[in-house]
């Protein structure tokens, strides 16, 4: 379970699938979009499927949001870099505990998926 948050996005490995075909099959007068991390074979098979199928093809964009780091000092990466180099007389296990507390964290790669769907409705059901 910590290795589906630590990818990120909103929908967990084996569900990206399900929901691409249900963001397929939405409805045609808006645009469908949902944040995936770690891609998974079944979402690019079911996409392929979803291509040759309903004729729906998904814009991919890679998210912009996936570098958190720790704000509190407020030191940028630049001055990250300053503090590492300056650093040469501290021991090697100092070194080692200040890299690994002022790096910020890099998540691995999320992505933004979208598509208009094909506004497929129930022609089963019964209307008054």
């Amino acid at each position: 379970m910590l290795d589906e948050i630590f990818n990120g996005g909103a929908v967990d490995s084996s569900n990206q699938s399900f929901v691409l075909l249900l963001m397929s099959l939405a409805a045609s007068d808006n645009v469908s979009q949902v944040k995936l991390g770690r891609i998974t074979e079944q979402s690019i098979a079911m996409m392929r499927h979803i291509k040759k199928f309903c004729n729906v093809q998904f814009k991919i964009a890679e998210c912009e949001d996936d570098i958190i780091g720790d704000n509190s000092d407020s030191e940028s990466e630049d001055s990250y870099e300053e503090n590492k180099n300056s650093d040469d007389e501290a021991s090697a296990s100092d070194k080692e505990e200040k890299n690994t507390t002022d790096k910020p964290t890099e998540f691995p790669k999320s992505f933004i998926f979208s598509c208009i769907g094909i506004g497929l409705t129930n022609i089963a059901r019964k209307t008054e």
